[in-house]
């Protein structure tokens, strides 16, 4: 697990984001707190796992790049959202991992 350097955290999470960083990166049960990936295959952008699917076994074994964390689903979506929006912004188009594991 890898994180994005600037990271992107939703206001409900802003104020407990160091908490939740160590938990999820120490893979510890985080209730209602959420992730925010590369799509790691399909036509996907983004995806969005809760901190309880990082506790799962094969989930150890992917090298994921958190791009952003929230509280709530609704939250996690939200953020999704500004990511997309923030690369379309920045390059006229989608392409994500491109954008992303440039080092940006």
């Amino acid at each position: 697990m890898r994180w994005y350097k600037h990271l992107y955290v939703g206001e409900q999470a802003r104020k407990k984001r160091y908490a939740l960083i160590s938990r999820i990166r120490y893979r510890k049960l985080q209730r209602d707190a959420y992730v925010i990936t590369l799509a790691e295959s399909g036509n996907n952008l983004l995806e969005i796992y809760s901190s309880y699917a990082l506790l799962s076994p094969w989930m150890k074994e992917e090298d994921l790049l958190i791009l952003g964390i929230a509280c709530g689903k609704e939250e996690a979506m939200e953020l999704a959202g500004r990511i997309v929006m923030d690369v379309y912004r920045a390059t006229g188009g989608f392409l994500l991992r491109p954008y992303f594991q440039e080092g940006r």
